[in-house]
């Protein structure tokens, strides 16, 4: 499933994640990049809320429900920490106890 995909199915289904104006309240971007797993496809967005510098999260979309959670809010210094984030989840490998903890993984955005 491509990103351009998951914004359709995300936005037909009511979502306001991907909408021009909270793109742009958050100064998000959007990775291309997209991993197939249990529970979902994953990827990767970075934002640079305020005078924060850019971090990166991986997000999970649900293709059952077209919801988007995130599994890691602003985790990441680097893309490829992210990229790499998400291959782990996709793998639907068991995440080592100080990962899980540190991430906070779980949390539902609520259409952001």
């Amino acid at each position: 499933m491509t990103i351009d995909e998951i914004k359709s199915r995300a936005g037909q289904a009511g979502s306001k994640f991907f909408t021009p104006g909270n793109m742009r309240w958050h100064n998000s971007r959007i990775s291309s990049k997209t991993f197939k797993g249990p529970g979902g496809v994953y990827f990767s967005t970075s934002e640079a809320d305020g005078h924060m510098p850019r971090r990166y999260s991986v997000r999970r979309f649900d293709p059952e429900t077209s919801r988007i959670n995130t599994v890691a809010w602003h985790a990441f210094n680097f893309i490829g920490d992210a990229y790499r984030y998400a291959v782990l989840m996709a793998s639907g490998a068991p995440i080592p106890e100080p990962v899980s903890k540190l991430y906070a993984l779980g949390g539902e955005d609520g259409g952001r």
